[in-house]
């Protein structure tokens, strides 16, 4: 069974257990429908989003990576046109 199946198949057993399940359903109540606004977006009762775990140190130094190449091609980038090889 596909992942989109299973995911498909949660959404429908929370509906008919009438349960929230994390991930897939909520029981809103009336109060917290009208709490926001009445809006029923999905997201705003139901989270579908993974935390992610994320190497600070490894981030930072990809970051600085990717800040070097920034600089790299800014600085040829303000360079002429006829330096960079094209006609005027």
């Amino acid at each position: 069974m596909n992942l989109a199946r299973q995911q498909h198949q949660a959404s429908v057993a929370s509906y008919h257990s009438g349960e929230s399940t994390y991930r897939y359903g909520c029981l809103a109540s009336l109060e917290d429908i009208q709490k926001n606004g009445f809006d029923l977006n999905i997201l705003r009762y139901v989270d579908r989003f993974e935390e992610e775990e994320i190497n600070l140190a490894e981030a930072i130094d990809e970051r600085e990576a990717l800040n070097g190449r920034l600089s790299e091609i800014e600085s040829k980038m303000s360079q002429s046109p006829q330096e960079l090889g094209y006609a005027s």
